[in-house]
């Protein structure tokens, strides 16, 4: 199984081990550049049939620098390995977002150094927090034939998108199922926001929603 494994020496191209990666591998990185990091077991539950299965692919992709893999030191109870884009995953999504905690940074000087920022992150639990919502909804779907995850944003993107309208979501998606498609923000929070500001969230949405009437 092992000889599988390409070697780990460098080469001077580094696209080299571009076609090694199959469409899955690419709609990972894709999620990767959009949400910063991922866990082993949010990645295996959105898109392997099995652990096994999943283990295999996750030793490959650092193998190849698709992907850059860390021990999370902050889980609780368990080591679990997070993912973010490496060196070749950047090359292929140059426009990847950089850093969770200022969306005004300067891009990070190597991929090595926009790892350490994701990975150092005030907002690492709550990065992770808000891709559990949505690893779960693409995990029913692979259940589910009729369902599917349409759209999948992070925090920044979303805020992009419709800060100008008052609103910073952690997140928004489109959800479908079979003809019925509903769109929606994400406010994850775990008790920790007083009253006050959870009324002002929802002040802002309700004159998003009389915008797009």
């Amino acid at each position: 199984m092992s000889s599988r494994l390409p070697p780990c020496s460098p080469s001077s191209d580094p696209y080299l081990h571009t076609r090694r990666l199959t469409s899955r591998d690419r709609l990972l990185l894709s999620w990767l550049a959009e949400h910063y990091l991922l866990s082993a077991r949010q990645v295996t539950k959105a898109m392997f049939p099995s652990g096994r299965s999943a283990r295999l692919r996750l030793t490959l992709l650092p193998r190849i620098a698709a992907v850059d893999r860390f021990v999370d030191t902050t889980a609780a109870g368990s080591t679990q390995y997070l993912y973010a884009l490496g060196p070749l995953g950047l090359r292929l999504n140059r426009d990847a977002y950089h850093d969770p905690d200022n969306r005004a940074a300067k891009p990070p000087r190597s991929g090595r150094d926009r790892a350490d920022r994701i990975v150092g992150s005030r907002k690492l639990r709550h990065l992770l927090g808000v891709s559990d919502f949505f690893t779960d909804l693409l995990a029913h779907a692979r259940t589910d034939p009729q369902a599917r995850l349409e759209r999948w944003w992070s925090e920044q993107h979303t805020t992009d998108a419709y800060g100008a309208a008052g609103v910073q979501p952690d997140g928004h998606g489109v959800w479908a199922v079979g003809d019925s498609t509903v769109g929606f923000f994400l406010e994850h929070d775990n008790g920790t926001e007083p009253l006050g500001r959870v009324l002002a969230k929802l002040r802002a949405y309700e004159r998003v929603t009389e915008f797009a009437r």
